[in-house]
């Protein structure tokens, strides 16, 4: 199976190449400007090319950029709509430059609006970002945990905004946690089995683009997006066991975004957990 896991860009894009050959990873997450501001930088063309380069003799088989944190697509206000559009199409033209598979996003919060007021201001939005980036890049649309009202914590709400945008690139992303916290039991081979072909049918597997390996702080059901080392949290060893065992997921990239052994977030360790269990 192929596993990896989000790397730093520290001192430069093209630096956390090394850092993912150095834990092991096959396939890579980084975020392109900083998850905590809209305005995107300038890489150089000297950057770029050496991340190509470095990227292309790694050996590594993809790499994603995963959004800011900042963006909401369901929010009632007009400029943050704005910029958040302008944030993803900044990640995809940009992608287009390094060669990434795509852009994971968080939808966002309706906050005190319900889902059925604003999904067509998100489908909206997600094609308004479709026409303005490449054809080669995707926008891959993430499982939420469900607190504060977030767009994407159930299949039914996943498949109705994919079914609307009606694209072949836009894409899913499964976090194992994500979906334990909004009430799917991925520790349960059979439940977690079934789920799976429901997705099949509803969105398509061929149209999962790649899932978040991470294991569980909270309980079942609790929305909360917590984060546990593989093995350490409420999923644990043979829920992973499970998970790894889907038919239906034997070909998808698994990205770990654990806090890590030692606090310094996807390492090593944490790959050689899932490659146990696989």
């Amino acid at each position: 199976m192929i596993f990896g896991g989000h790397v730093s860009t520290a001192g430069g894009i093209e630096k956390s190449v090394g850092r993912a050959v150095a834990q092991g990873f096959v396939v890579m997450q980084f975020f392109a400007s900083s998850p905590r501001s809209y305005s995107f930088p300038n890489h150089s063309l000297e950057s770029v090319t050496e991340f190509n380069r470095l990227f292309r003799e790694s050996g590594m088989r993809q790499h994603f950029f995963h959004a800011i944190y900042l963006l909401n697509l369901a929010t009632s206000k007009p400029e943050l709509l704005k910029i958040s559009i302008q944030s993803l199409v900044d990640y995809l033209n940009f992608g287009e430059k390094i060669g990434s598979s795509g852009t994971i996003f968080h939808v966002g919060s309706s906050r005190e609006r319900s889902f059925v007021e604003v999904r067509d201001q998100v489908v909206e939005a997600m094609l308004e970002v479709l026409e303005k980036t490449p054809e080669n890049q995707h926008l891959i649309m993430e499982s939420a945990a469900g607190a504060g009202n977030i767009v994407g914590q159930s299949l039914e709400e996943l498949a109705f905004l994919y079914n609307q945008v009606h694209s072949p690139r836009l894409q899913i992303c499964l976090d194992t946690q994500h979906l334990y916290a909004s009430g799917v039991d991925v520790a349960s081979q059979e439940i977690f089995g079934k789920w799976l072909e429901q997705f099949d049918r509803e969105i398509g597997i061929k149209n999962l683009a790649v899932m978040h390996a991470n294991d569980s702080k909270t309980e079942l059901s609790s929305h909360r997006d917590r984060h546990a080392n593989i093995g350490e949290g409420l999923i644990g060893k043979s829920g992973f066991r499970n998970i790894l065992s889907q038919p239906l997921l034997k070909d998808i990239p698994f990205i770990l975004e654990v806090p890590g052994v030692e606090g310094n977030g996807p390492d090593r360790e944490n790959i050689d957990r899932l490659k146990a269990l696989g």
